[in-house]
Formats: structure tokens, C-alpha cells, sequence
């Protein structure tokens, strides 16, 4: 209850709701009375004076019932209405009031608006004459007024539908002139969203009962000036993004053809902005196919791939520019259109269509791209862009693609010639070039490349890359310049080694084998006459010994000393006589001995 409280606390300290002594309050009091005594209220009370009042939303949240009452009279509602689309001249907040009323979470106001939905709508929509096909009102729109015409509309939409989907299907202005609607790109992205017209929609039928998309395309002649053109460049890219039920009409090649034709029509009185836009509904087609890696061309793509070369020329440097002076010196502007035609061939890159990057490889466009990377050298979002699309052509695991890239743009010598300058400067501490950042990429992503098979002979074919491979990465090149020396020379020190060891193996083979076969033939004789003879007597030495030892340890009346003394002459003795024994045993074994060599060389 504690937090309960604190919260009501807060909310009171925040909006206390009406105060009966504030001006709104004593104004609305004052204007109710002056009505119930039928006497004149405009000395009293104006919409002007309350829409400029600072308490007129807190009544309003509170629901204050005189406010309420005022508001929705007829003439205060209609005026209430009128300001959405128009206001007097610096009065925009009259406008603005308006707007917030019509769409506040209290709907009093609203529902008073769809007590009478055509009428109401109409004076919206400036369609006040009952014959009338052109609404003025939408024609003199500006930007701040058709923004909150499209709040009120979805505002509407949201809590009304059925009434604005019977008012726009049933109204003949529209269904005669839609391109009316042209004139508040926000009206009419609003109108072709998916929450409002969706498959089987009311909404979406009318749309296509007008042609919707035809008016859209046909927007871009140029007739209808600027402004049509970017509202329906605007409602198109809501269409793809947005996978409207308008998009199947749409995704047409002769639809495609027809709206880059009209763009690129040397006659069209807004040719620029429509080719502006046009760029930009091509890109955003071209970004619903990413990734699909499709092996044909899809079919609202192809026009576009026939326009490259137009695209290219854009592109492509004035023969003329002019020169900007900022802190960095003097540099060329690359501009918004030249941007989008990059956006657009990045779009297309990213498709994964062999076919476009063998249209877009066969129109140079990797060509003027790298050629507009060097020449706009300060423009980062151009180089990063660019960058970007020479990196999936790096990384798409197309090695046939990547090497055609490459000796097409020429761009291993560029880079390594200007890498090579950037080095050297950075060795005596001179400024870098404004590649540097870039060309550490390049660097690393060629050191991966020339290791690929298809790819190494395009790197090995540049001097430029030979002089600047010790620069950057000097292990690997010493490893080159190693496995560099002639073959034949060292073929031929391998076979005359091989033939060295081949031909000791010839003389030694005959000699071995005969050595082998001998001693085998000795070890046989010698094994049985070994066996026949008896080893030597050696345990009767160690009998006699140990009982010598006995006999001197039963000497009782020995002192310790003498004990001492008789042990070492006994153990002195021991080693002797083992001596002599074995060698008077080994003199009689003598003449066996040989014997036995006698024999063994007989054999």
C-alpha cells in the first residue's frame, strides 16, 4: 500500500489534474455560460486561445467534460481538422495541438470525428465539394503537415479501420486520381503497410483495383516533379522490405524495365532524383536475393544487370570537378548518387549468382570501383564499402572468379607499389599514405591467396609482389629463395648418392654371405666337442676354502690379534690358490685348444 500511495504521489506532483483557478478553466466556464445565455462567445473563448493554452492536454487526459463539450462542437472540430494539413503562418503549433488531440489515448475527440466518417474525412482529405476530384490540400502539403497528416491516418487506422478502408474505396477522387496521394510519402507508406493491407485485405484490394503499382512506377517520367518521384521511390522500398501483397507485381521484368527506362530517359524532367531513387529501388530488390546463390539470373534482376554501363558513367569521375578545401587539403566529393551505385554493386555481389558476377566482371565495374578507391582517398565509407565486396570475392571459395578479379583490376601491383612507399616512409618517419590501414589488409589477405594453387602463378607473375613478399613476411621468402635452386642439379647429387650406395652394396654382398655361411659352419663343429668337455673344478676351491675358514674360527685360545692375522693369511692365501689352480687347468686344455683350432680350419 506503501508504494501504492508514493506512486499516486508522484503522478499528482506530476499532473494534478485541472485546477479551477487556471485561465483554461475559467475561459471554458465563462464560454458555457455566455452559450446557455445565448450571448456572443468569440470575445470569450477561441480554438485559437484554447489549442495555445499550456493546460489543454491535462484536461484532456482527465477527461474534463467543458473541454470536451467545446472541442467536438462542428465548427471547433472541422477547424480542429483543417490545422492537421494547414495552419497560419507562424502559428505551426496550432497544428500541432490539433494532431496530438485527434490521436490522444482519450478518444473522445476521435469518436465525434467518425459520428459523421465522410463528411469528417473529406474536410480532411480536403474534399469538401462533393464533385470535386483534386484535393488541393494534398497538392500544397508540406513536410511538416503531411507528417502529421500520416500520424492522424494511422491513428485512425488503428481504431477505425473499416471506416477509412470505405472511405478510400468508395471515394471517386482516389479512384480516379490516386496519384493524389503521391504528395505525403508518409500517407501512403502507411497506407501499403502489411498491418493495414494485407493479403485479402479491404485495403489491399482497392490498391490493386487502382493499380497501385503502375501509378508508383509511372511516378518516375518525372511528371508529377521531385517530390512524386521520392514519395513513390519511398513507398516501393516499403513494399520489398515489407514482402507487401503489392510485391508480386512488382518483382516483374517488364516492370523493372519499364521504371529503369523512364529513370534513365534523357528527356525526364527530374532525370537526377528519379536515377537517385531508382539506384535505390534497385538495391533494395537486389538485397532480397542475397545469398540464394541462384545459378540463373532472377528475372527482376536482369534489367538492372543491362543498365550497368549507365550505372558505370555514373560512377565514373567528372571530367570537371570541383575541388572541396578542408582541414585535409583539397579533395574531390564523391557524392550520394555515386554512393548508391556502390551500394547497388554490393547488393549484386552478394547475390551469389555466377551469372552476375560474370556480368559485372564483364562490364569493369571491379575496375571503376578500384579506381574510385584510390581516387577518393579520404571517403571511408566509399573504401570501406569497396573493400567489403573485394573481400567476398576473396573469401567465396571461387578461385577461377577471384583470379579473373585480379588480373583484371591489376590490383596485386597497385597495392604492392604503394605498400612498398608506405613502408619506406614509415622506416625514416614520414606521413603514410591514407591506404595505410587498408593495405595491412590487403597484405594479410594475399598472403593467404598465393598459397592456393590456382592463385599462386597471378602472384608469382608480379615483380612488384616478388619485391615487397621479403618486406612483409621475410621467413617465407628465404624458404622460396631456398627451394628456388635448380632441380636438375639437385636430382643429379641424389642418383649419384643412390649409386654410390649401390654399387659398395654390390662388393660387400659376396663376402658378408661368405662370413655368415663360415661362421655358421665353426659354431656347428665346435658345439658338441664343447659340450663333451668338462668344465673346470671350481667348487672344490670354494669347498677347501670355506672349510679353512671353519677350522680358524674353532681356535679357542687364539687371541684377537693372532685371530686377525690368521684370517687375512687365509683370505690372502684363497685368491692364490684359485690361481694356480686355474692355470695349471688351463694348461691342460692347451693342447685341446688347439686341436680344436686345427680342426675347425680343416673344416
Amino acid at each position: 500500500m506503501n508504494i501504492i500511495n508514493m506512486l499516486k504521489n508522484v503522478a499528482f506532483m506530476v499532473d494534478p489534474g485541472p485546477d479551477e483557478n487556471s485561465a483554461l478553466w475559467k475561459m471554458l466556464e465563462a464560454y458555457h455560460t455566455a452559450r446557455a445565455n445565448d450571448e456572443e462567445t468569440k470575445d470569450i473563448c477561441t480554438l485559437e486561445t484554447v489549442l495555445e493554452s499550456k493546460d489543454v492536454l491535462s484536461f484532456l487526459q482527465h477527461n474534463h467534460q467543458p473541454l470536451t463539450s467545446f472541442l467536438t462542437e462542428k465548427d471547433h472540430l472541422k477547424k480542429l481538422l483543417e490545422y492537421v494539413t494547414s495552419s497560419p503562418e507562424l502559428k505551426s503549433n496550432l497544428s500541432q495541438q490539433s494532431c496530438k488531440i485527434l490521436c490522444h489515448n482519450f478518444a473522445s475527440v476521435r469518436e465525434a470525428v467518425f459520428a459523421d466518417a465522410t463528411d469528417n474525412l473529406d474536410i480532411l482529405f480536403g474534399f469538401e465539394d462533393e464533385d470535386q476530384l483534386e484535393s488541393t490540400t494534398l497538392t500544397n502539403l508540406d513536410s511538416m503537415h503531411s507528417g502529421l497528416l500520416t500520424q492522424v491516418v494511422q491513428k485512425f487506422l488503428n481504431t477505425h479501420n473499416w471506416y477509412m478502408v470505405d472511405y478510400f474505396s468508395s471515394k471517386d477522387a482516389l479512384k480516379e486520381k490516386p496519384e493524389q496521394l503521391l504528395s505525403s510519402p508518409g500517407l501512403l507508406q502507411t497506407l501499403v503497410d502489411t498491418n493495414y493491407c494485407y493479403s485479402g485485405s479491404a485495403l489491399g484490394q482497392w490498391m490493386e483495383s487502382i493499380d497501385m503499382v503502375d501509378m508508383l512506377v509511372s511516378a518516375f517520367k518525372g511528371e508529377k516533379g521531385e517530390a512524386a518521384v521520392t514519395c513513390a521511390a519511398d513507398v516501393l522500398r516499403s513494399i520489398i522490405q515489407s514482402v507487401s501483397p503489392l510485391l508480386q507485381q512488382l518483382e516483374s521484368k517488364e516492370i523493372i524495365a519499364q521504371l529503369l527506362g523512364d529513370a534513365f530517359n534523357p528527356e525526364n524532367p527530374c532525370k537526377s532524383e528519379a536515377q537517385v531513387q531508382v539506384i535505390s529501388v534497385c538495391q533494395f530488390l537486389s538485397d532480397k536475393y542475397q545469398n540464394e546463390g541462384c545459378e540463373n539470373i532472377p528475372e527482376p534482376l536482369v534489367p538492372i544487370l543491362e543498365h550497368l554501363k549507365e550505372f558505370n558513367e555514373i560512377l565514373a569521375p567528372d571530367a570537371d570537378p570541383t575541388n572541396l578545401v578542408n582541414t585535409s587539403g583539397n579533395i574531390i566529393p564523391f557524392g550520394m548518387r555515386r554512393m548508391k551505385v556502390v551500394e547497388l554493386y554490393a547488393s549484386l555481389l552478394g547475390v551469389g549468382s555466377d551469372a552476375i558476377n560474370q556480368a559485372l566482371l564483364k562490364n569493369g565495374v571491379f575496375q571503376t570501383l578500384l579506381d574510385a578507391f584510390f581516387l577518393y582517398k579520404w571517403n571511408n565509407i566509399l573504401q570501406t564499402s569497396v573493400m567489403g565486396m573485394f573481400h567476398v570475392v576473396f573469401h567465396a571459395e571461387q578461385h577461377e572468379f577471384c583470379k579473373q578479379v585480379l588480373e583484371q583490376t591489376n590490383l596485386i601491383p597497385r597495392v604492392c607499389e604503394l605498400l612498398i612507399e608506405d613502408l619506406r616512409r614509415e622506416k625514416v618517419g614520414e606521413p603514410v599514405s591514407a591506404y595505410r590501414g587498408f593495405f595491412r589488409t590487403f597484405s594479410s589477405t594475399f598472403l593467404n591467396l598465393r598459397v592456393i594453387t590456382d592463385l599462386a602463378p597471378v602472384f608469382e607473375s608480379y615483380p612488384e609482389w616478388q619485391q615487397l613478399l621479403p618486406l612483409i613476411d621475410p621467413k617465407d621468402a628465404e624458404e622460396e629463395n631456398t627451394q628456388e635452386q635448380p632441380d636438375e642439379e639437385l636430382q643429379q647429387a641424389v642418383d649419384a648418392e643412390v649409386v654410390e650406395v649401390a654399387e659398395v652394396a654390390e662388393v660387400a654382398e659376396v663376402p658378408e654371405v661368405a662370413e655368415v655361411a663360415e661362421v655358421a659352419e665353426v659354431a656347428e663343429v665346435a658345439e658338441p666337442e664343447a659340450a663333451a668337455q668338462e668344465a673346470p673344478a671350481l667348487s672344490d676351491i670354494v669347498v677347501e676354502k670355506n672349510v679353512e675358514n671353519i677350522d680358524n674360527m674353532e681356535v679357542d685360545a687364539v687371541t684377537e690379534p693372532e685371530v686377525e692375522s690368521k684370517n687375512e693369511t687365509s683370505v690372502e692365501s684363497t685368491p692364490t690358490e684359485i690361481t694356480e689352480s686355474t692355470e695349471s687347468e688351463s694348461t691342460a686344455e692347451a693342447p685341446e685348444d688347439e686341436g680344436q683350432s686345427a680342426d675347425t680350419e680343416q673344416a
